[in-house]
């Protein structure tokens, strides 16, 4: 009966551990990044009718985003589009077999250009 006491007791410090530091990556590290996994070289500018760039990303790097929505291009594929991102929104971009591969997680989202709500 005491080991499976143990046991529990673990299980539960455990996980309360892991949400602990859930909660410490939450609050050291707030913005999230958008990652250049494979491409050359990556072009991110605000989404505005100026869309002056902010940055260019080269293979293997990772810039932090804040809040707001991203134009996205690859010149050497030919891509574009256009990323919305809170804070806490991450995405990576990778290729397979030469065809791009955008991973967002639940706080990030691809924006379809041709809808009236994108306009400005």
């Amino acid at each position: 009966m005491r080991s499976l006491f143990l046991i529990v007791a673990g299980f539960i410090l455990a996980m309360i551990a892991g949400v602990g530091f859930s909660i410490y990556q939450k609050v050291a590290s707030p913005l999230g990044a958008i990652t250049n996994l494979d491409f050359p070289l990556v072009q991110v500018s605000r989404y505005t009718p100026e869309g002056a760039p902010l940055f260019e990303l080269r293979k293997g790097e990772s810039k932090l985003l804040e809040y707001g929505e991203y134009a996205i291009a690859i010149p050497d594929i030919k891509a574009s589009f256009v990323l919305f991102k809170n804070n806490r929104g991450t995405c990576d971009l990778h290729s397979a077999d030469g065809v791009l591969l955008v991973e967002v997680n639940e706080n990030a989202t691809l924006l379809n250009v041709s809808k009236p709500y994108n306009k400005h």
